[in-house]
């Protein structure tokens, strides 16, 4: 267990609905897929919380990139403690050292407080994917990651059986921050380009994004949707200043109430 402190916030009834969603957040490396992922967490959680999870928001990176990731895996985990106030933290598929490390960053970190429990779970028996395939780079929000993202996922894969994931806060709107994070993302995004395992890239950007502040951000839903739009082209943009190479595609996931309900993708 490690000593961690939230932060207070004043939420609407619908920010705290949504962030009472779920109290877990998961760390997977990239080459599992999402339906054994699911598995592993729903099997796991009973046994090493005392509630089993059938909720929870995604941090998802390609191993290889995961010792230049730390900071960066730090920061998402506490946006995702701060915006759905997570309590269980499940690491699965890595050693050890990647919970020693989190639990060292977020128990330093004097600006939280509350108490979050950390935990390990092996991926052992799950195929790992392997490369070039496509990719999602899409939001680590709960609604996103259920068995429904597989259904409106694959007739988009264009032949190919298989999907990866990359996964953290509010995918769209944190490349189009003029910051040090921007920077960190797109070299998250190289790095698994140049590791092999990424064939072409979809951006996925989502309705009701806590990013951007939600619903509520926007004075229509076609507001909403042309800065969701304006926001992909400009990081489609940045991903393929460093990636010329990539084939990169665009698309919005429609969110519901615990599920997302529709994905339209562009080109």
């Amino acid at each position: 267990m490690c000593e961690v402190h939230k932060p207070e916030r004043h939420l609407s009834d619908k920010q705290t609905e949504i962030a009472h969603g779920c109290s877990l957040t998961v760390i997977a490396p990239s080459d599992l897929r999402a339906s054994d992922l699911r598995g592993i967490v729903a099997s796991v959680s009973q046994e090493k919380f005392g509630v089993r999870h059938e909720r929870f928001d995604l941090l998802c990176c390609p191993g290889q990139t995961l010792g230049s990731d730390y900071d960066l895996i730090v920061a998402d985990v506490k946006t995702s403690i701060g915006l759905h106030h997570a309590e269980c933290l499940l690491v699965v598929g890595w050693s050890g050292l990647v919970v020693g490390t989190l639990a060292s960053a977020l128990g330093s970190d004097v600006r939280l407080r509350g108490r979050v429990e950390l935990a390990t779970a092996s991926a052992e028996g799950c195929p790992e994917l392997q490369g070039p395939m496509p990719f999602f780079l899409t939001c680590m929000d709960w609604r996103l990651h259920t068995a429904v993202l597989d259904q409106l996922i694959k007739p988009h894969l264009r032949g190919s059986s298989d999907y990866g994931l990359i996964a953290f806060p509010g995918v769209a709107r944190s490349l189009t921050q003029s910051n040090e994070r921007r920077e960190q993302v797109v070299d998250r995004i190289a790095r698994a380009v140049e590791g092999g395992l990424v064939g072409e890239l979809t951006l996925l950007a989502h309705d009701d994004c806590g990013g951007y502040g939600g619903h509520a951000a926007f004075s229509s839903e076609d507001e909403e949707g042309e800065r969701l739009m304006a926001d992909l082209y400009f990081a489609r943009r940045l991903v393929q200043e460093r990636c010329p190479y990539l084939a990169v595609r665009l698309g919005i996931l429609e969110t519901g109430h615990d599920a997302p309900t529709g994905l339209s993708t562009f080109d």
